[in-house]
């Protein structure tokens, strides 16, 4: 379920419910946040999709070529 928290439509946000996540999970979230300087949960997750992003955006020509190549060879 989310919630508005602003009227705005260009500025619209919303508030979700919390997830629940394992002691696992946690102290690897705990690790990441050490690793790269996130102060909170919120900000280790968008660091994390930004970096994922930059990652395939890096790799996908790679990869693309790789596929090609592999498949054409099958």
């Amino acid at each position: 379920m989310t919630t508005p928290i602003s009227s705005n439509p260009e500025t619209v946000e919303t508030k979700r419910q919390n997830f629940n996540i394992t002691l696992e999970q946690e102290a690897k979230l705990n690790w990441l946040r050490d690793a790269i300087a996130a102060p909170n949960t919120k900000e280790i997750i968008l660091r994390s999709l930004k970096l994922s992003k930059k990652i395939t955006q890096v790799c996908k020509p790679f990869l693309n070529k790789h596929l090609t190549r592999t498949s054409s060879i099958i």
